[in-house]
């Protein structure tokens, strides 16, 4: 019970040795043939730390350079909108949030209004008239800059020692990432549908609360409905309580806020059901008609731009073969996930880029929504040959492109976003992990009798009988990490808590605890090895 040892060939464990303060069935035996650093048994927590900075540096210097291109094109070269920024039209700033507003206010005084969110999203403009626009605008900012920066700093830069480190990492990641400047120059509200999922994702895999999580969940497909493409992960994963309940959760949330909108707006609720109807199918049509506008990311743009550049209109067959192209691509990617996929981040970067790409409009301040699976991905214990890669990709995902544009306000960004996106999903499918079984990047080669387990209802995601996992009972293999050490064995609880969780931070605290148990005990070598 609760006992960490290690053991050479040929070698018998000595009697447990108890840790003050760790209680008699929290102790810990060792048996070493050479002096080996704990470090050596976890993930190697540079590699989170190589990731981050090549992130970091990516969004720096891509940022900076479309800055000084568009300082120069407008200052310099004397052109002027769209050459002179990579935003929106300077006249337009925090519009999105603007006519919301009055539209909202309008509706409040009984004036009709055709509904550019769903339901609940409407409901929450309305309510947002209790205060001025100013303070609305702000909460909604500090809410947004609050959220993204407590998981940069827990999630992500939590690999980094010095607090100026982490700092200048947040500032610049917050600061310069071109979605994040987009949204908040829009005005946007989905910003609110980020918190949402932050939250999530947060007791989902944080404090593993379902109703929590449902809720979160719910409140930002209710909100916007391409969040739904999310339910994926929970059902990947064999979340099945939390998946009903989302949905369930889902529709209340929509009945509530219908009947809600009829009272405060003094209108019958099949008005408001037709306003929310009305304004979809405007809204619909005006994105579908005019594909291919600035600062979206739809594979229906390029459909539009193929279209814009043969001066050829759009047709309703093609509208009809793309709807039913995109449904057959993300059935397929519910597939792969459910039955193939392994990895956490994979799954969730799946769950993620389909609701973003394929329906027929997708503003780039949507794009603040890839930074989930990026940090699951920052976190990943498994070390790819295509890190880089994958580094880049998310990196240009994060920093302005638009240095041409094709045709008016449409630069290359409806092309270079929609393409790195792609590029993500293609490799993460087929970078396929051939050996589960791994520590620091090193593989079991033993691939007999594998059987999946399946535990608390989530699929694990190595093989019962792999070494390192929560099943398996035979010794790891560490012999390629630390030198002269041949077997390792440890304990049920500590292999859930290195093993059973994706939170790096988690593992480091693990190896706080051991490196620090390590350091206090007296050394004591012999010929054969050391014992504590």
């Amino acid at each position: 019970m609760g006992e960490f040892y290690l053991y050479s060939q040929g070698e018998n464990c000595v009697n447990p040795v108890h840790e003050p303060g760790l209680g008699a069935d929290e102790g810990m035996r060792v048996t070493m043939k050479a002096e080996v650093d704990t470090r050596a048994l976890l993930p190697e927590r540079d590699v989170k730390r190589n990731r981050v900075r090549l992130l970091v540096t990516i969004v720096l210097v891509g940022t900076l350079a479309s800055i000084a291109w568009h300082y120069v094109s407008g200052f310099y070269l004397g052109q002027g909108y769209p050459q002179s920024t990579f935003l929106y039209a300077p006249d337009l700033h925090f519009s999105d949030w603007r006519y919301v507003y009055i539209y909202a206010q309008k509706f409040v005084r009984g004036v009709p209004w055709q509904f550019g969110y769903f339901p609940f999203g409407s409901l929450t403009a309305v309510t947002s008239t209790v205060v001025r626009a100013s303070v609305g605008f702000i909460l909604m900012v500090v809410l947004f800059l609050g959220v993204l920066a407590l998981i940069l700093r827990r999630f992500v830069f939590d690999c980094e020692e010095h607090a100026l480190t982490r700092a200048q990492g947040i500032v610049i990641l917050v600061g310069l990432s071109y979605p994040v400047l987009f949204v908040l120059d829009r005005g946007n509200m989905e910003m609110l549908v980020f918190a949402f999922i932050a939250g999530f994702f947060y007791f989902t895999y944080v404090r593993e609360r379902p109703w929590m999580a449902a809720l979160c969940l719910a409140a930002a497909i209710a909100f916007k409905l391409y969040p739904a493409t999310l339910l994926l992960v929970l059902l990947a994963e064999r979340r099945f309580k939390p998946l009903v309940l989302t949905v369930i959760i889902t529709g209340g949330l929509t009945a509530i806020s219908v009947g809600l909108l009829a009272v405060v707006g003094h209108f019958s609720l099949a008005d408001v059901v037709q306003m929310d109807i009305g304004g979809k199918g405007v809204f619909m049509h005006g994105t579908v008609a005019g594909a291919a506008v600035e600062g979206t990311h739809s594979l229906w743009d390029l459909v539009g731009l193929w279209k814009m550049l043969r001066q050829a209109g759009v047709t309703e067959w093609s509208t009809k073969m793309y709807a039913v192209a995109a449904a057959a691509t993300f059935l397929g990617l519910v597939v792969y996930a459910v039955f193939r996929e392994t990895e956490r981040w994979k799954i969730v970067l799946l769950a993620t880029v389909p609701g973003l790409l394929l329906p027929y409009f997708s503003a780039d301040y949507t794009l603040i929504q890839l930074y989930f699976p990026l940090v699951f991905f920052l976190n990943a214990r498994r070390v790819s040959r295509w890190d880089v890669v994958y580094v880049a990709l998310f990196g240009i995902l994060l920093v302005p492109v638009d240095y041409y544009h094709i045709r008016g306000e449409i630069s290359i960004s409806v092309i270079v976003y929609p393409a790195a996106m792609v590029a993500l999903v293609l490799l993460a499918i087929l970078d396929v992990q051939r050996t589960a079984g791994h520590l620091n990047g090193e593989h079991s080669d033993n691939r007999e009798g594998q059987t999946r387990t399946w535990r608390r209802g989530l699929r694990s995601p190595v093989d019962a009988n792999e070494p390192g996992s929560s099943g398996d009972r035979r010794p790891l293999n560490i012999d390629p990490i630390a030198e002269g050490v041949v077997s390792c064995r440890i304990s049920t609880r500590l292999q859930q808590r290195l093993v059973g969780r994706a939170d790096v931070a988690e593992v480091a605290r693990v190896h706080d605890d051991l490196d620090a148990f390590v350091r206090r005990r007296k050394f004591a070598q012999d010929r054969d090895g050391l014992v504590l």
